[in-house]
């Protein structure tokens, strides 16, 4: 499994945290989206079902990868900054292919392909810009759009909380 986050903009306004200045995980001292931070490589290997590696941005900056140490589902975390919101959900509303995700705060889409053991794509769109978790592959060996879907709900949630 291959968990994939990115950033295309580091420059986000940076969020609050405690009252003891410490910012949210995926957040930097100026507010830069630290992609490797969104996620853990537990919460990764618990959502899959699988262990996966450390995150590693060897890529470039913008991109963090859990990869699979046992073979299996790849998953892909990126955040485009710019589109507003509205153009986000405008964008994602005219494919029929997508389907809205109840359980968010934002506007959230689901689309699946069944290539290469699975392919499915889960979309927020944000005040901050367009996260997207993509999930790619079998879990446990098996193709289960579901099980794919809810591990990338999952995740998706988690990297949201940490924006």
């Amino acid at each position: 499994m291959v968990v994939t986050a990115a950033a295309v903009a580091l420059t986000l306004p940076a969020c609050a945290g405690d009252d003891d200045g410490v910012s949210k995980a995926g957040r930097g001292p100026a507010g830069e989206v630290r992609v490797c931070e969104l996620l853990t490589r537990e919460e990764v290997a618990a959502s899959v079902g699988n262990p996966v590696a450390e995150g590693s941005d060897d890529v470039g900056p913008n991109l963090c990868d859990w990869a699979s140490v046992t073979g299996g589902t790849s998953v892909s975390v990126s955040l485009l900054v710019g589109p507003t919101e509205e153009l986000c959900v405008d964008a994602l509303a005219v494919d029929p292919a997508n389907k809205e995700v109840d359980g968010f705060d934002v506007p959230t889409y689901w689309s699946y392909l069944d290539i290469e053991g699975g392919f499915g794509n889960i979309v927020s769109c944000t005040d901050a810009g367009q996260l997207t978790l993509t999930a790619t592959g079998s879990l446990d060996g098996a193709t289960d759009e579901q099980r794919l879907r809810e591990a990338a709900e999952e995740l998706a949630g988690r990297a949201l909380e940490r924006l």
